[in-house]
């Protein structure tokens, strides 16, 4: 009953509402089922990690693979190379995948001798031998941040009988470097004596070295260091090393990009040997002596002979000269000068140019003279001047910048500020929005008294009928009850029945 109660309440509530509150009513419950739907989905919206990166396809199809046997979501990115899965199960999916030896890659090791090796011949061992050797260095050398690939292949010759018909051990290396960081000349260098220390009879001058274009990198160590390739690179490293001592103390003088440093460097790549005697008379000493006595036929006179050796001091020195002794050194600095602020006419600001004085260029000439080793008696040369530097391009670049960083930010600041507009636009209207319902219905409960009193007054002669009905007759209270009841109910019915009724008793 109280059910019954409440639902009429309700519909002559909504019976009360005009067709405005009405929309509004439907528009509010709308747009909170919206609101309740979305906050659901973005509650319930699951982050994705990086689970593996960099992987090639073999990898990445065993991986989905695996991952599809365990029911885990997950999804590809990077073109196929990354696979992502729900962040709270990164760590735990990569600690079981790694129990199953996930990622499992091309490149063996020595685990290839795990299994049974029962019946294998000797000629197979020695190929499983070379191939484990193989990817284990490339498995070493790919731990680099620099290498995102790398293949290694050995050739180890047989041992023969005689040891001048034997071939040395060679390798090669093709490495794909990462295009953000590429490998030094020194870690080149590393990965010749890493692979050269890690096979037997393998010299670093017999590993080459290339990258994934096909690019020689490295051609190993020659034994001849006055090739041409050689001299280069040492006259370079030189020049550079001399170079880099003068600019990075200017720089933490002057402040960067307020000088400029070149060096040239000619280097001996002569080979000398000489030998060289010396002997010192002043310390002869008497080595041996020898005398011989003579007596000459009848007349017996004697006669004697003798010989001294003297041992003198020797001195016997070989002087070998090594190649790449620095013959003379030419040195050339550019240094900016000093910028004062000049106020014009006009009241424009503008920097005006001044040149360093002599006692700073004195200064500075004497610490780089002393810093990359100038000798006058050697011929090297030594020249410092102060310049203004052309700046217009960096300034152009530093204004597009700030331009391109202000555009960023009122961009970021306008995209947010809206955000934040359309926020609170919808929040302000939803508030009215609630404001008008809850008016509306209010005004809607203030009429519903208002209909239950009209009932009982219209009730009212249905009960004085029903008593003058009673008063005359009981026989007749059934029919008096029925056409009272649907007078009540259908008021115009009633009327016009009882218009037609008097009428035709006229």
């Amino acid at each position: 009953m109280a059910e019954t109660t409440g639902n009429s309440r309700l519909g002559n509530m909504w019976a009360n509402l005009t067709p405005g509150q009405r929309v509004m009513v439907v528009g509010t419950l709308a747009a909170v089922v919206v609101v309740i739907i979305v906050g659901g989905i973005i509650a319930s919206r699951v982050g994705y990690s990086t689970l593996y990166s960099g992987l090639t396809p073999g990898e990445a199809g065993v991986i989905v693979q695996e991952l599809d046997a365990r029911k885990i979501p997950y999804r590809v990115a990077g073109g196929g190379s990354s696979i992502l899965v729900p962040t709270r199960q990164v760590y735990t999916t990569r600690i079981a995948l790694a129990s199953e030896g996930f990622p499992r890659s091309g490149t063996v090791g020595f685990e290839i001798f795990d299994g049974n090796l029962f019946g294998m011949t000797d000629f197979l061992q020695k190929v499983n031998y070379r191939r484990a050797l193989e990817g284990e260095l490339a498995k070493t050398i790919s731990q680099m941040e620099e290498v995102d690939g790398v293949r290694v292949h050995i050739v180890i010759p047989e041992r023969t009988l005689f040891k001048e018909d034997e071939q040395p051990a060679t390798a090669s290396v093709v490495i794909k470097s990462n295009p953000a960081r590429g490998l030094s000349r020194r870690q080149v260098d590393g990965i010749s004596y890493l692979v050269a220390s890690s096979v037997e009879g393998l010299e670093p001058a017999r590993v080459t070295i290339l990258d994934s274009r096909g690019t020689l990198m490295s051609r190993g160590f020659p034994e001849d260091e006055n090739e041409p390739g050689n001299r280069l690179d040492l006259t370079r490293s030189v020049e550079t090393y001399l170079q880099n001592k003068a600019q990075t103390l200017l720089d933490e003088v002057l402040g960067p990009g307020k000088s400029v440093v070149r060096v040239s460097a000619a280097l001996n790549f002569r080979r000398i040997e000489s030998s060289v005697e010396r002997y010192d008379p002043e310390s002869a000493v008497v080595r041996s002596e020898e005398r011989v006595e003579t007596t000459k036929g009848e007349t017996g006179d004697k006669s004697e002979t003798s010989v001294t050796n003297y041992e003198m001091g020797r001195t016997v020195e070989s002087i070998t000269s090594e190649t790449g002794n620095i013959e003379k050194l030419s040195v050339a600095v550019m240094v900016d000068g000093k910028y004062e602020e000049v106020t014009d006419e006009y009241g424009e600001v503008t920097k005006k140019f001044v040149p360093r004085t002599d006692a700073e260029l004195a200064m500075l000439a004497g610490v780089v003279r002393r810093a990359v080793g100038v000798d006058d008696t050697r011929g090297d040369h030594f020249e410092i001047a102060s310049t203004a530097f052309d700046r217009t391009y960096l300034e152009e670049q530093e204004r597009s910048m700030d331009k391109f960083m202000k555009m960023q930010l009122y961009m970021s600041l306008a995209r947010k500020g809206l955000y934040a507009a359309g926020i609170f636009l919808a929040l302000f209207m939803m508030i009215r929005l609630v404001k008008k319902v809850a008016k509306a219905l209010e005004e809607a409960a203030k009429q519903l008294p208002a209909a239950p009193q009209a009932r009982v007054q219209r009730q009212a002669p249905v009960e004085q009928a029903r008593g003058s009905a009673q008063a005359g007759g009981q026989a007749a209270a059934p029919q008096v009850d029925a056409g009272l009841t649907y007078a009540v109910e259908n008021p115009k019915a009633a009327a016009t029945l009882i218009k037609t009724m008097i009428e035709e008793g006229e």
